[in-house]
C-alpha cells in the first residue's frame, strides 16, 4: 500500500494518521545568545582565580579589539606565582601589533627568562623567535 502524505496549515497526515502542526517558536534575537567573552566572564565570577579562564578572557578582549583590557589581563597573569608563561608571549604579540615594540621586547625578555626557569624550552624558543623577528623595529636611532 503506498504511503499517503498530505498537510495544510493546521494538520499533517501520513497514511490516515493526523498530526496537529505546531507553529515554530520565534527565533532568538542574535544578541540574546551570550558571547564567548560573556560566557567566560560568567564562569570567572564563580572561579576568579582560574588561570585558563583568565587567559581566555584576555584573548577574547584582544579579539574584540579591547586592547587595554587584554593587556591588563595578560599582565595580571604574568604577575601570578608562578607567572603564566603564555601570557608573556600573547601580550608581547599584542604590543608588537600596537607598534609598542620596546614594551614587547621587555615582555619577551622577561618571558624567555621565566619560561627557562619553569623548564618550558618550547615557549622560550617561540618567544626568542618573536624577539628576533622584531629586529630593529621601533628603535630610536
Amino acid at each position: 500500500m503506498p504511503l499517503e502524505i498530505w498537510y495544510n496549515d493546521e494538520v499533517a497526515a501520513i497514511s490516515g494518521c493526523e498530526f496537529p502542526i505546531q507553529p515554530l517558536p520565534p527565533p532568538l534575537p542574535v544578541n540574546a545568545m551570550p558571547s564567548r567573552r560573556e560566557k567566560i566572564e560568567a564562569l570567572l565570577a564563580q572561579e576568579p582565580a582560574d588561570t585558563f579562564l583568565r587567559y581566555g578572557l584576555a584573548i577574547e578582549y584582544d579579539n574584540e579589539e579591547r586592547f587595554d583590557d587584554a593587556l591588563a589581563r595578560f599582565e595580571g597573569l604574568t604577575q601570578d606565582r608562578p607567572p603564566h608563561v603564555a601570557s608573556f608571549f600573547r601580550g608581547a604579540q599584542l604590543l608588537a601589533r600596537l607598534e609598542r615594540v620596546a614594551e614587547a621586547r621587555a615582555w619577551l625578555r622577561t618571558g624567555i627568562e621565566e619560561a627557562r626557569m619553569q623548564g618550558d624550552a618550547h615557549a622560550a624558543g617561540e618567544m626568542a623567535e618573536l624577539l628576533a623577528s622584531l629586529g630593529s623595529l621601533g628603535e630610536v636611532r
